[in-house]
C-alpha cells in the first residue's frame, strides 16, 4: 500500500532509475518498493535523492550481488547520505519543480516546432501548399 507523498521505487534493474511520486493512495506491484519519508524529510527531496547519481550507482552496485539486477529492502536500506534540514529540502523541492515545468514547457514548444517542421516540409511536395512565385 501506499499514499500521497510516498516514493514508489521499482526494485528491479535500479540503474533505469524508475522512481515516482505517488499522488493518490493505491497498491503497487511486488517489484516495487513504497518509500514513506519519515517526519521532516520532503517527498520532492527524497525522490530527487533516490533518483540521484550516488543513490543510483549504490543501488546499481549492490543489486548484482545475486546476478539478477534486483535491490532487496535490506540492501535499500544500507544506502546512507547526508540530510539537509527541512527548509533546506523546502528549498531544493521548489527548484526542481520549477525546473520540470520550465522542462515542460520547453518539451512542449519542441513539439509544436515539429509538428510545424513537419507541416512546412509535406506541405509544398504534396501540393497541398504551394509555394509563392
Amino acid at each position: 500500500m501506499f499514499d500521497p507523498g510516498d516514493i514508489i521505487y521499482s526494485k528491479i534493474r535500479p540503474y533505469l532509475r524508475k522512481a515516482i511520486l505517488a499522488t493518490e493512495h493505491g497498491l503497487c506491484s511486488a517489484d516495487m518498493y513504497p518509500l514513506r519519508p519519515n517526519a521532516g524529510v520532503n517527498s520532492r527531496f527524497l525522490l530527487a535523492a533516490v533518483l540521484g547519481e550516488r543513490c543510483s550507482q549504490f543501488a546499481s552496485a549492490v543489486s548484482m550481488r545475486s546476478g539478477f539486477p534486483k535491490i532487496n529492502r535490506d540492501e535499500l536500506a544500507e544506502y546512507v547520505m547526508g540530510w539537509p534540514n527541512p527548509d533546506e529540502q523546502d528549498r531544493i523541492a521548489a527548484l526542481l519543480v520549477a525546473l520540470e515545468d520550465e522542462q515542460t514547457g520547453i518539451d512542449r514548444e519542441l513539439s509544436k516546432l515539429h509538428r510545424l517542421k513537419s507541416v512546412l516540409m509535406t506541405g509544398p511536395l504534396t501540393g497541398r501548399v504551394r509555394k509563392p512565385a
